[in-house]
């Protein structure tokens, strides 16, 4: 038979047909479906075009999933045959399969750039990390190494003694950075909430950085601790330790990356139980 075009837009807007995509949602369109089988909001927008007679025949995948259909519409009462019926059947089970495969492809790329972009970004960690570990690590050895000078006043052994310490410091928190990034990475991290008052919590972070060293290693470069008064008296649930841990790593950053100028942190707003912290 001749097919001749449709003479205007038959496009059907199934947003607007709840019914038909409850049906399509739980796989319960037929194959071949027509008309009289189909929901009332669907059929109703089929005889407002005009269409006399649909067929759709749905693609599903091997895991039920839906990925719509395939629509012969006519504005004649036009009846499909049993054979027919049954080779377009078969053309839907092969596209269905072809989906399918595709989409396992797709997701087998996606998953494999995800884990080259994870390889990537754990051999630039490791890179910057060793370089991280070195500083303070031979801070600790020249230091140790210069106290066994006799000749040390004691006020410059206290000094030593003190940078000692701060490396000391230093290489810890980087430690216990690369054992939580390995929790994470295994499942076994673990995130123990309780209250907590804002203000007190940002003031221990404040006077952890008050001596510094890399800010004092910048002579133009100050820290200013934002606490708009609205919020004294908040408090919030939050992992305490984990939370300092987040920021201070925030706020060092900051700082082992800013030349001059101020550097501020703190509470910017508190929006539906929701508080915004900035660095």
């Amino acid at each position: 038979k001749d097919v001749q075009p449709f003479s205007h837009n038959t496009a059907i807007i199934y947003k607007e047909c709840p019914l038909w995509q409850k049906m399509q949602a739980e796989l319960k369109m037929a194959p071949g479906s027509q008309p009289d089988d189909l929901p009332d909001d669907i059929t109703m927008v089929l005889e407002n075009i005009g269409l006399k007679n649909v067929y759709m025949f749905p693609l599903t995948g091997n895991d039920g999933t839906s990925y719509g259909s395939i629509m012969f519409e006519s504005y004649e009462n036009c009846q499909l045959s049993k054979l027919e019926i049954r080779y377009i059947q078969i053309v839907t089970i092969v596209l269905s399969g072809i989906i399918h495969i595709y989409r396992i492809l797709n997701d087998l790329i996606l998953e494999k750039e995800r884990a080259q972009e994870a390889d990537r970004l754990k051999s630039s960690f490791l890179v910057n990390m060793s370089h991280d570990i070195r500083i303070p690590l031979n801070s600790i050895i020249g230091f140790s190494d210069l106290l066994a000078d006799e000749d040390l006043t004691q006020t410059d052994r206290e000094e030593f003694i003190d940078l000692i310490n701060k490396s000391g410091q230093d290489l810890i928190t980087l430690i216990d950075n690369i054992i939580d990034i390995s929790k994470i990475e295994t499942g076994q991290m673990t995130v123990k909430k309780e209250e907590c008052p804002l203000f007190p919590l940002l003031n221990d972070i404040m006077a952890v950085f008050k001596n510094d060293r890399k800010l004092e290693e910048h002579d133009n470069l100050s820290l200013q601790l934002d606490l708009p008064p609205q919020y004294a008296q908040l408090k919030f649930s939050t992992d305490i330790f984990k939370f300092r841990q987040i920021y201070t790593n925030l706020i060092d950053n900051a700082i082992k990356f800013t030349d001059t100028g101020c550097i501020k942190f703190g509470v910017s707003k508190v929006i539906d139980n929701t508080i915004e912290f900035y660095v």
